[in-house]
C-alpha cells in the first residue's frame, strides 16, 4: 500500500522545518502523510458483513463515537470511502468539520466498513490512535483547516493539505499514551460537571480546548528523559528519513 502523495513543495526533507509551533524536547512535527495512510482501499470477500456509516452516525464533539448500520460488502463498496478498525475517519465538509464530527472506527462487523465521501480515511503507522483523534479534534487542527476551506458557502470542503502536508506534532509512543490518559482524566471530571450543570456547556467546551491544547503542545504531562525519542520512532516510520536541523 502506498503512502498517500506530497505536493511539490513539501516533496523533500526541508519540510521538516517548517514546523507550526515550538514543541518539547524530544519531539518532532511531521507532515500528516508521514504517519498516515491517506484513503486506503479495502479488498474483501463481497458476501463479508460490515458497517455503513452515513455522516449522521458520526458524533460532533469530543466523544469520538459513532453507530453503524450492518451491510453486506458487495453493496457499499463501490460509491464509498474505505475503513476499517483503528483507521481514524475525519469530516471534510463544513461544519461538520468545525464541529468536529471526527472519530476512531471500532467493533465493525469482520472488521471493516464503508461510509460517506465526506469522511478522510487516515490510518495510522505505528502511533497511538487515541492522541492522533485528539490532535484532529484541537482548536488549532480545526483553526488550521478552516483556513482553506473552498467550494461555495453550504458546501465548503478542508483543502486537502491539511490532511497531507501541515505539520503535526510526534512525541514519543510512550508520551502520546501517558497523554491520552491525561485527557481523559480530566474529561471524565469535565463529564461530571457536564451532566450535573447544564449551563456551564461553554465553559466546558472551552475547558476541553484548552486540555487539547497543553496536549499537542507538550504541556499536559512532563517529557520523560528515559522515553525514546521521536526521532527514532520517526525513523522506523519512514526509514528514508533524513533528519534535519529544526531546533531540536
Amino acid at each position: 500500500m502506498k503512502r498517500s502523495k506530497k505536493s511539490a513543495k513539501t516533496s523533500d526533507t526541508p519540510h521538516y522545518e517548517n514546523v507550526p509551533f515550538e514543541v518539547p524536547e524530544g519531539w518532532e512535527s511531521v507532515p500528516v502523510s508521514d504517519l498516515f495512510l491517506l484513503n486506503p482501499k479495502s479488498e474483501i470477500d463481497d458476501t463479508t458483513h460490515c458497517g455503513f456509516i452515513p455522516m449522521s452516525l458520526v458524533e460532533d464533539g469530543f466523544s469520538g463515537n459513532h453507530l453503524y448500520e450492518e451491510r453486506i460488502w458487495k453493496d457499499i463498496k463501490k460509491g464509498y470511502c474505505h475503513f476499517q478498525n483503528g483507521d481514524i475517519g475525519i469530516a471534510k465538509i463544513s461544519p461538520c468539520f468545525e464541529n468536529r464530527k471526527s472519530t476512531i472506527f471500532e467493533n465493525l462487523p469482520n472488521g471493516y466498513g464503508a461510509g460517506t465521501t465526506e469522511l478522510v480515511i487516515l490510518r495510522p503507522i505505528i502511533l497511538y490512535t487515541k492522541f492522533y483523534l485528539y490532535v484532529f479534534k484541537s482548536d488549532w487542527y480545526v483553526q488550521e483547516g478552516t483556513k482553506y476551506f473552498k467550494g461555495v458557502v453550504g458546501q465548503q470542503r478542508v483543502h486537502k493539505e491539511i490532511f497531507t502536508d501541515l505539520q503535526i506534532p510526534l512525541p514519543p509512543f510512550a508520551e502520546q499514551q501517558r497523554i491520552v490518559a491525561e485527557i481523559e482524566r480530566w474529561f471524565s471530571l469535565i463529564d461530571i460537571i457536564e451532566n450535573e450543570k447544564d449551563d456551564l456547556q461553554t465553559t466546558i467546551k472551552q475547558t476541553k480546548s484548552k486540555i487539547l491544547d497543553l496536549a499537542i503542545h507538550g504541556k499536559l504531562v512532563p517529557q520523560d528523559p528515559n522515553d525514546e525519542p521521536a526521532i527514532k520512532l520517526l525513523k522506523r516510520i519512514n526509514p528514508d528519513f533524513v533528519p534535519c536541523d529544526n531546533g531540536h
